[in-house]
């Protein structure tokens, strides 16, 4: 026991007497660790007493706490710690080394470096390692245990480091919970590809045997003009039509779900991509004896780079649906330039009509899926309930927003508010613009909305003027191909056909096309691989054949893939009248001559 005779310096050098000391001591820690001043009391009790409480402390806290020495030695730990290696006393742990402290514990070679390594790193340079995520350990319990650690630096009086505390707190739960987490989420990502693979099979198994009813009911109405069976034929044609939108939008629907959106970011003008959609919609209008008008702010950069196929897809769908509800007055197309800096711009879309308009009541969840103004089995309007949620998912991939303003009977306003980028250069450096009558709506759309007595008066004005082109039809579908074959033959065309790849290969190499129509889907061959060995074959010709694909489903990632290995445009099944009449209609002469 210290004697009242003995000293004690302080850090101010001062010399006090340990009595005086002991008085200060009980009066600054007294109430803390829960003891009753007495003059008497020694300088080791108070310390004891001290110490007793600050491990008390340590002992109810629930993570793992130790503290190593400079040396990397075992100095002491709480309760948990002891659990953990299955020890029974303080001084089973003191003293270890790394090595022996991964030893006793059965940890893996991983675990003890990792330990060693961060413990090292932080005496070496006095610098705390936070929220470190441990290697799992195994308790002595036989669990396997996750730790969150933190170790910081212990400093002598010097500020010398001597040492390193540190606490580990389990979450091992919330490992365990983040791995159910991840499987969960990889399950219904595996699903939702099985899904959208089933869907997208079972679209191309429906849309084949479909595409050869819609070409062979098209073709027989062209050619019974004057029977009147006409108009029955033209009925199957029609609705075999819709059975096609109805099947391209629950696909569209189901990739739009699977997170999956097609980023592709090219140079576009906007007023070119709005007179597309104009051009696209105005057959529609004007059987409806509906004004259409289209408004595109001069002040609009020039070229913008962004998302074209997307905003081409958000514009058609809105317009669409413009004229669908709307059976008389006007629709409104207008684009305008609302923010511009440095590198962007933003632009506001607008589609107005004076339509039937959208009830207070339906304008909240018109934009989730499958949600409709009326029910299907009412027969008013046709339509999935799935193009205003497409329309949505690829606002919300652009980065924009949309918003609708309607009345009932008075029409609807969608607002379409889209950032976009500034090109660098205003030199109009465009990709084609062929790529926007390759989205899967286009063919449904000229058909759906095509003037019989026009398409009458289109068969008329085929001239006879017209060199013959000579055209390989490649398709495995014996009923398509027979279909496709009489339409083009129709419009004056010598058509050779072809089922497999190697059938097509073998033609094209004793004879030169014009035209090519490729499918995709071949039995021994994919259609890709046909069109690489047709244009090596063609090498530095100078008139190289025109090749189009075919393909029941048509998206950016099956375009882009075709226009690589040197196709010229890409029509999604099946191949129209009209349609085939356009090709040849800009077919260049020095090409389609014989």
């Amino acid at each position: 026991m210290y004697t009242t005779e003995e000293t004690y310096m302080n850090k101010n050098t001062d010399i006090i007497q340990l009595s005086q000391l002991t008085h200060l001591l009980l009066d600054k820690y007294s109430n803390v660790i829960g003891v009753q001043k007495n003059k008497n009391m020694s300088i080791n009790r108070i310390v004891d007493s001290i110490a007793d409480y600050y491990e008390s402390i340590i002992e109810c806290m629930p993570g793992n706490v130790y503290w190593i020495d400079k040396n990397g030695k075992g100095v002491g730990c709480n309760h948990n710690v002891l659990q953990m290696f299955g020890f029974t006393s303080l001084t089973e742990f003191k003293g270890l080394t790394f090595e022996e402290m991964g030893r006793a514990g059965g940890w893996l070679p991983a675990a003890t470096q990792s330990f060693k390594q961060d413990t090292l790193e932080v005496i070496a340079t006095g610098k705390a390692k936070l929220n470190i995520e441990e290697p799992p350990i195994p308790h002595s319990n036989g669990s396997i245990i996750y730790f969150l650690t933190s170790r910081v630096p212990l400093f002598d009086a010097m500020g010398a480091v001597v040492g390193v505390v540190g606490v580990s707190i389990d979450i091992t739960e919330r490992r365990q919970m983040e791995e159910k987490l991840r499987k969960a989420k990889e399950d219904a990502e595996a699903a939702n590809r099985a899904k959208t693979l089933f869907l997208t099979n079972i679209s191309h198994d429906i849309k084949t045997p479909l595409t050869g009813i819609i070409s062979t009911t098209e073709f027989l109405s062209h050619a019974m003009q004057d029977s009147p069976f006409k108009s029955r034929i033209d009925n199957v044609t029609q609705s075999g039509l819709r059975l096609l939108e109805l099947m391209n939008e629950v696909i569209d629907s189901a990739r739009a779900e699977s997170m999956k959106p097609l980023q592709t970011v090219v140079r576009f003008q906007v007023k070119k991509l709005v007179e597309d959609v104009e051009h696209l919609i105005k057959p529609a209008t004007e059987h409806k004896s509906i004004n259409l008008s289209v408004n595109c702010d001069e002040n609009i950069p020039n070229i913008l780079i962004g998302n074209r196929t997307y905003l081409y897809r958000v514009l058609l769908n809105l317009v669409a649906n413009a004229t669908k509800f709307t059976q008389q007055g006007e629709i409104t197309i207008s684009a305008k330039l609302v923010k511009e800096m440095k590198n962007e711009a933003v632009i506001k879309f607008i589609v107005q009509d004076s339509g039937m308009g959208i009830p207070k009541d339906k304008q909240a969840i018109i934009f989730e899926r499958f949600s409709r103004l009326t029910p299907s089995y009412e027969g008013i309007y046709q339509g999935s309930g799935l193009g205003l949620s497409i329309v949505k998912q690829f606002i919300e991939e652009m980065q924009g927003e949309i918003y609708v303003e309607s009345q009932e009977g008075k029409g609807s306003t969608f607002t379409c508010i889209i950032p976009f980028k500034k090109s660098l250069l205003e030199e109009n450096i465009l990709m084609d613009d062929k790529d926007l009558s390759n989205v899967p709506e286009v063919s449904v759309f000229n058909n759906q909305f095509a003037d019989a007595k026009a398409v009458k008066e289109a068969m008329k004005s085929v001239s006879s003027k017209r060199s013959t082109a000579k055209i390989l039809l490649v398709e495995d579908n014996l009923i398509a191909a027979r279909a496709a074959k009489d339409i083009l033959e129709s419009l004056k065309s010598q058509v050779d056909t072809a089922h497999t790849g190697q059938e097509a290969l073998n033609l094209f190499e004793v004879g030169k096309y014009d035209l090519i129509y490729m499918d995709l889907g071949l039995p021994d061959m994919d259609g890709c691989d046909v069109v690489k060995k047709i244009r090596l074959i063609e090498n530095n010709a100078k008139n190289k054949s025109h090749i189009i694909a075919l393909s029941a489903h048509v998206d950016e990632a099956i375009n882009s893939n075709c226009i690589n290995v040197g196709m010229d445009e890409v029509f999604t099944k099946p191949l129209m009248w009209d349609q085939a009449k356009g090709v040849l209609d800009t077919c260049p002469t020095s090409r389609c001559d014989p």
